[in-house]
Order: structure tokens, then sequence, then C-alpha cells
């Protein structure tokens, strides 16, 4: 890729302009131990020149949480790049959940791990996630049983909230927040003609692309638009075809916004970073 993608040439030009990007299968590959995975440096390397231009900001936005994206992001604490965990609901690190919540996560990580026990199978486990608990079938060796133990996994009862599926995990989360909630808060606390990108590669990334479309079909006056990783059908602007792909546009991106800083100086804009939500102060 020697050029912009069509979809994102206005983006350089924008007044302030927010980049927002997926972590896994975006920025890193997968893994089956999900803190042991292979982070695509040219991608992290132009992040981090975005975020050290004038009325540019970047944001990680992740289904992990917080304390997991910065240990495999190596994005230190001092950096000018946020992080968003748990498609959107942690805002911070050592986030709690009410006791309620907390009840409703025990009973389906405990649920999930006495189907893991009863299956005898090797390579599925539960992740526990502030907001979320994810049953993981990526080491499974057998794809016919990742698919069933994933089946189970999805209808387990649970008292409140629900399960989603993605990419060899089901996720329970006892509250409704999606990465496209988050991303329609940012974008209405942006100036006026903001730019805005967000990259994501799985079905979580989905509720940000429709928020993006839903925002624009409302008029939205920003440039808004959605980036998606790899196939299938998508709410997205665009796609690429993956990672290192990813790390070609968002170059691309950098030297392009470099460049029209450069010859077109402006007085400062800002980015509200993201803050404690309505999700959060339920707790």
């Amino acid at each position: 890729m020697s050029a912009l993608i069509p979809a994102l040439e206005r983006l350089p030009a924008c007044e302030f302009l927010l980049v927002v990007s997926d972590f896994d299968g975006t920025l890193a590959g997968f893994s089956p131990n999900p803190d042991d995975v292979a982070v695509h440096a040219p991608s992290m390397d132009a992040l981090r020149a975005l975020s050290a231009l004038p009325n540019t900001s970047v944001a990680l936005l992740s289904g992990r949480s917080v304390e997991s994206l910065r240990a495999v992001s190596g994005v230190g604490r001092d950096s000018a790049i946020a992080l968003v965990g748990s498609h959107g609901a942690q805002r911070e690190e050592g986030a709690r959940v009410s006791p309620e919540l907390q009840r409703c996560l025990d009973e389906v990580a405990q649920a999930w791990e006495r189907l893991i026990a009863s299956s005898g199978c090797s390579g599925a486990f539960v992740e526990h996630k502030p907001y979320h608990r994810v049953f993981h079938v990526r080491g499974v060796v057998d794809a016919a049983v990742a698919e069933g133990l994933l089946r189970r996994a999805a209808a387990v009862e649970c008292s409140r909230g629900g399960c989603s599926e993605g990419k060899c995990v089901v996720e329970y989360s006892p509250i409704a927040v999606t990465k496209g909630d988050w991303l329609r808060e940012q974008v209405e606390g942006l100036p006026a003609g903001a730019g805005v990108v967000f990259i994501g590669d799985d079905v979580t990334d989905e509720h940000g692309f429709s928020a993006l479309r839903a925002l624009e079909a409302a008029g939205h006056n920003g440039v808004l638009r959605g980036v998606k990783v790899g196939d299938g059908v998508t709410e997205a602007h665009a796609t690429v075809a993956g990672i290192r792909e990813v790390g070609e546009m968002l170059s691309e991106l950098a030297k392009a916004r470099q460049i029209f800083i450069k010859e077109h100086p402006r007085r400062p804009a800002h980015w509200r970073r993201p803050r404690r939500g309505r999700q959060e102060a339920r707790r």
C-alpha cells in the first residue's frame, strides 16, 4: 500500500482527528495464550507518531481489561495513547464491579468451568475480565469439538445480561455496553468537523462501525470512517486484508497527517479523553 486508502483521504485535513483501534486481530495476532500475542510493531509505531501530533488523539478500544491491554500492547502509563477496556466499560485500571454484577459473573464462570470439566477437553478455558467472562476454545485441536463447546457455552443461562460470540470465543457480560456506545459518546464530545477512524476485525467491532454509520445518517458534521480487517459482511466504510495492511494504512495516515499539520498550523483543539461513564457510575 503506497497511498492512503480512498475512504480515509479526507481524515488528514480534519481540524481534529481521533484514531481508535481494536487490538487483537487488528494490531496483534491471535494466540491460545492471550498474554502471549505478537504485536505488529509498524502499527504501534504509527499510532505513537499520530498521538504525538497536535490536534490528534489515539485510543485502543479492546475487549481486554485495561490492565491486560497495557501489558500486551506496551503502552506505558505516561503514553498519550488512551487505553479503554471491556468494549468501553472500563476507563481506568483497578475497576471494580458491584456485588450484584460480580454474582452474575461468577455464576456464568462457574457454569463454564463445569462445562469444560464435564467435556474432558483440554485447550478450553475461562478468562476473567472486570466486566466480562470469556470462554476460549482457540487451543482446542478438534474444530468440531470446539464448535460444540461454543454452542453449549452460549446457551448457559444467566440472570442478567447475555452472551455474544466472537472468533473462537463466547463472551458474557451482565451489563449492556458495546464499542458503539463508547464511540458514540466520544464523537459527541469532539470539536465540530472532527475526523474519526475506527479499525477492528471482530463481531464486537461491528457495533462500532454501525454507530459511526448511524451518526452519519443523523447528519453528524464530522468525517467518520470504519475500517474492517479481514473478510466478511460489514458496516465499515472500507476493508483491509490483514494486520500487515493495518500497519501500512496507519503509517500512511500518520505521514499524511504530519504533512498537513506542517503546512496548515492550527490553534489547539482538544478531545475529552475517556472518563468514568454511565455504566461505571451504576456500580
